[in-house]
């Protein structure tokens, strides 16, 4: 069993938001895939709005559904058209391709273009990753450079992370955080995603939930002692420690044996708390609470029960309090009483990959505008924070089953899946007792309008 990782609250805590970008007027793009194509709603707002598009890959015929007006250039041959534009021509270079390739793509057009987005929260490369986010040097890209997870920009995460103090005061410390992303899609139904699939799950997704975790435990967040109270209580510091991680791959998955299609991070997490803050009485004291973070393809919700499951959950210490937030459906619960138009100001419209592009283009649209996560919300993270992502995906993707990883059937119960792995010793038991997983999910209806 590893020894816990200590992050220093510096690293963690959030950094102020910076200055909104200048509304875009050229934007390279390099990697014109599946979320491209997903994110074509932007790109139609840009050639309404007279923004130069620039396409580029290094498949030819990955740019034949190029939409619009957008410029084409097949990668490598083409790189000296670009560079024909001059030094910072583009106002935004967005990395689109495969997850290896981003931080490497990133550096090699860095010279192109004034600011830089990296879609997810990093790349597979961890000592490339820890290098170029410390090292002398960097400091120019480091500056250029942000990293774009859709999922912190969905609009019920802003939400969550607005009354996590305020539940912190009237129902205490977390108890338990729970963080699920399973598809009932099969990884052999996505034969044209091989390129991201074949990292694995962790990889894949559990990217994502390990940054919403880390925001969840955001060093420097403060909570009143309870409602009357002018005391405060402040987390000063996290350890974190993976204790298990077992992974699965469905039976006969194209991507071959040694490719997890399926993980369940079990991690113990204490945090460092100060109170009263400010006073010289003040004395730090120490909690524990446990974190389950599952990602998975090709898994039902419980028996009967098909779809997929993207929920956060935090359970807290007072008579089992939970709040929770869908992220497919934007739904909540347990945390609209605590937002001051009642959950009203959840911006249901976007599933967060386009978003934040428009937000930085001219005239951005109205339904890009309302709520929370606009203007003001902090659309990117720092090379710093994809780091600390890296190191737990490093961690965990180390942690070995065995000589042999299991298989599971197609659709196969999720709830079953982990109450057999605390059965069995693979996660600690206290996670054999979930409620059925059916309870996480939330009846909220799309709206008409919705993009992703």
């Amino acid at each position: 069993m590893q020894e816990p990782t200590h992050l220093p609250a510096k690293m963690l805590e959030n950094p102020p938001i910076p200055a909104s970008m200048k509304p875009i007027e050229s934007v390279l793009i390099i990697g014109h895939g599946d979320i491209a194509v997903r994110q074509s709603p932007t790109y139609q707002h840009w050639f309404k709005e007279g923004v130069e598009v620039h396409c580029a890959d290094v498949e030819a015929s990955k740019l034949d559904d190029c939409i619009g007006r957008a410029f084409k250039y097949i990668l490598p041959d083409e790189k000296q058209k670009l560079a024909a534009f001059g030094a910072n021509y583009f106002d935004l270079l967005l990395v689109n391709n495969v997850p290896e390739l981003h931080l490497a793509t990133a550096l090699e057009f860095s010279p192109f273009a004034k600011q830089i987005v990296i879609q997810k929260p990093q790349d597979l490369n961890f000592p490339f990753i820890r290098t170029i986010a410390t090292a002398k040097g960097f400091e120019d890209f480091r500056s250029k450079a942000k990293i774009f997870d859709h999922y912190r920009n969905k609009g019920a995460v802003p939400a969550l992370l607005s009354v996590l103090p305020m539940l912190n005061t009237d129902y205490g410390q977390f108890r338990r955080l729970m963080f699920f992303l399973t598809e009932s899609k099969s990884v052999n139904d996505e034969i044209d995603r091989v390129g991201s699939l074949e990292c694995g799950m962790i990889q894949d997704l559990g990217v994502h939930l390990l940054d919403l975790f880390l925001e969840c435990i955001s060093v420097g967040v403060k909570w009143r002692d309870n409602s009357q109270s002018d005391q405060w209580h402040q987390r000063v510091g996290i350890e974190l420690k993976i204790v298990a991680c077992p992974k699965y791959r469905m039976q006969n998955s194209h991507l071959g044996d040694k490719v997890e299609t399926f993980a369940a991070l079990d991690i113990e997490v204490t945090e460092h708390i100060e109170f009263p803050v400010g006073s010289k009485h003040a004395k730090i004291r120490h909690h524990t609470f446990d974190t389950l973070i599952v990602v998975g393809k090709g898994l039902t919700i419980e028996q009967g029960v098909k779809g997929d499951l993207k929920v956060v959950v935090a359970e807290y210490e007072r008579n089992g309090y939970n709040a929770q937030i869908d992220l497919t459906t934007q739904g909540t619960l347990g945390i609209d009483p605590y937002l001051p138009l009642g959950g009203q100001e959840i911006n249901r419209h976007h599933g967060g990959l386009n978003r934040p592009l428009l937000l930085i283009s001219p005239n951005p649209p109205e339904h890009a505008l309302t709520g929370l996560g606009g203007i003001d919300y902090q659309q990117w993270q720092d090379l710093t924070f994809a780091q600390y992502v890296a190191t737990y995906v490093e961690e965990a993707s180390r942690l070995q089953n065995g000589t042999y990883m299991d298989a599971y059937p197609f659709q196969r119960p999720l709830g079953d899946q982990i109450r057999e792995l605390a059965a069995k010793g693979k996660v600690r038991s206290r996670w054999g007792d979930l409620k059925p997983l059916t309870g996480y999910l939330s009846n909220a209806v799309r709206p008409g309008l919705y993009m992703l």
